[in-house]
């Protein structure tokens, strides 16, 4: 397993319209979630996607962090991952942590 440090504590931006293929109630603490750059998001040219492990769209990472986290993906190659933190389905807000690898010495 590769070893990963928190980079960020954030919410999942678009969980709450329920137009994506993930049910909130189908989250739980601790569900892994892949970060996907979508260069082609006609409404922010920065769109990280949170899926689950099985290619399930959750959301995205918010416009405001997505906007220096793409750099770690582009220009870094760093394969982003998420886990959920905590889903209050009444808000319908989801709580995920942004993870990073853990850089490696040669």
């Amino acid at each position: 397993m590769n070893a990963t440090f928190d980079l960020i504590t954030t919410h999942c931006a678009g969980a709450a319209y329920g137009a994506f293929n993930t049910r909130l109630d189908e989250l739980t603490f601790g569900t892994k979630l892949v970060a996907v750059r979508e260069l082609g998001n006609e409404y922010d040219k920065n769109a990280i996607r949170l899926d689950t492990q099985d290619g399930r769209k959750v959301g995205y990472v918010p416009a405001v962090q997505a906007a220096w986290m793409k750099n770690l993906i582009d220009q870094g190659g760093y394969a982003l991952t998420a886990e959920v933190d905590s889903v209050e389905a009444h808000r319908k807000l989801v709580v995920i942590t942004i993870k990073m690898p853990k850089a490696t010495r040669p």
